[in-house]
This record gives structure tokens, C-alpha cells and sequence, in this order.
């Protein structure tokens, strides 16, 4: 790790430099990228599914003479 260190100082890399290339030499994660947004989305989706359908049954609950 300080082998790695030295050699990031000596060079002057920056870090977004080195996950910018991890980023491109790996292509399988941009492949975990999208699995990850698609399931952020559905989770998302999911809870205000859940959050909209309580809100409307108390709402035709109050309404109810």
C-alpha cells in the first residue's frame, strides 16, 4: 500500500485518474452500475407504491360517513 502511495505522490496521479482507468479497464463494472441504478429505481418505485397506496386508504377511510 505505501509502494502504491509513493508512487501516486511521485506522479502527481490523482485518485478520479485512477477510478476513471478502473472504470475503463473493467468493463463488467459498468455492467454492475446499471444492475445497481435498476435496482435504486425499483426499490424508488417500490416504496412510494407502498407510501401512495397507505395514503389512499386513509384517505377513502376518513371520507367514509
Amino acid at each position: 500500500m505505501q509502494f502504491q502511495n509513493s508512487l501516486m505522490e511521485d506522479e502527481k496521479i490523482g485518485k478520479k485518474e485512477v477510478w476513471s482507468a478502473i472504470r475503463y479497464l473493467d468493463p463488467d463494472e459498468r455492467e454492475k452500475d446499471k444492475e445497481a441504478n435498476r435496482a435504486s429505481i425499483i426499490a424508488i418505485l417500490a416504496v412510494l407504491l407502498i407510501v401512495g397506496s397507505v395514503w389512499v386508504l386513509l384517505w377513502f377511510r376518513v371520507r367514509q360517513p
